[in-house]
């Protein structure tokens, strides 16, 4: 009853060829249902490209510096704003670390004891020096980059 229904409102030649080739509705329908699996899949290939072919934002990263008795040990990464910066004591005597920006802002860490970790998120691009309130000679120069130029 329900092909019969379905096949009286088609054409007279897709019903006939329906009904001769023993074919239902969704038998009909199966071309259209592979067409369009086939524009779901092309769908999926685009917003695929599309992610990857966008550039990532970073995320911020934790970099670490090692402080002796007497100097930053030396470190190997640019930071990028956002980025932390945790700075572990490894002396046998306490520190004072402070920051200074490019613009004489002073940003004091505290005082750290041996074994103690302070820690600092990077504001901007730029310059800043790293120093000992305790021990001046203890001193670095840090610089980071803009975001856009570290990979």
């Amino acid at each position: 009853m329900i092909n019969d229904t379905f096949t009286s409102s088609l054409s007279p030649s897709k019903a006939s060829s329906m009904k001769t080739a023993g074919n239902g509705p969704c038998e009909y329908f199966h071309g259209a249902s592979e067409a369009l699996h086939q524009w779901r899949l092309v769908l999926l290939i685009g917003i695929m490209f599309c992610l990857y072919a966008t550039p990532s934002v970073s995320q911020p990263v934790t970099h670490q510096i090692k402080l002796s008795a007497h100097e930053f040990e030396a470190w190997n990464f640019t930071p990028k704003p956002d980025d932390q910066i945790v700075i572990t004591n490894h002396s046998e005597i306490s520190h004072s670390i402070y920051i200074t920006y490019s613009d004489g802002t002073v940003e004091n860490l505290g005082v750290q004891t041996p074994g103690e970790k302070v820690s600092w998120t990077v504001p901007e691009s730029g310059e800043y020096i790293l120093q000992c309130w305790i021990h001046p000679v203890i001193k670095a120069s840090l610089t980071v980059a803009n975001s856009a130029s570290v990979s």
